[in-house]
């Protein structure tokens, strides 16, 4: 490995620095149909959606839970991931609070209201106890803060949370 790259280790995942890169509504990273795109549940794992509007934390959680055998599609708006969670069925949905176009809470909320997904985990770095306990309310199956846990344990829990 170069002197010039730096590499952050997660978990089981090693991310080059500079090697970021994500379609959205895809997946897929550099190379197409790396998420499983087109199909329906993968053999060992499951479909999962991600709206999160940080693509280096998208990723980073997105190449850990591929690696678990799950697919996972990106959104990076509020609008956008509305838009595939109506249109596709996900086992589970990661939504950010902090979305540049609209509130995740919202999100959840419309979540709840317009679309299939039942099984929505709020990912976020807002230590909040009102929105824990307003996405509590909304039905999200966990309230996790990201600065709290590690992509490896994200993993390992997606199975509780279906």
């Amino acid at each position: 490995m170069p002197e010039t790259c730096a590499v952050l280790y997660w978990g089981t995942i090693v991310v080059s620095r500079g090697a970021m890169s994500l379609r959205e509504g895809g997946g897929g990273g550099e190379e197409a149909g790396a998420s499983g795109e087109g199909g329906g549940e993968t053999p060992a794992g499951r479909r999962l959606l991600m709206i999160e509007d940080d693509v280096a934390l998208a990723t980073m959680y997105r190449r850990r839970l591929e690696h678990d055998g799950h697919s996972v599609e990106w959104a990076s708006t509020a609008r956008s991931g509305l838009d595939l969670a109506r249109a596709q069925d996900y086992d589970l949905v990661f939504l950010d609070i902090g979305l540049p176009d609209r509130d995740g809470l919202d999100v959840l909320e419309a979540l709840r209201r317009e679309s299939r997904a039942t099984n929505v985990v709020v990912l976020t770095n807002f230590s909040d106890v009102h929105a824990r306990a307003r996405s509590e309310q909304l039905g999200a199956r966990a309230y996790v803060v990201k600065a709290d846990v590690t992509p490896a344990w994200l993993a390992q829990q997606v199975r509780e949370w279906i």
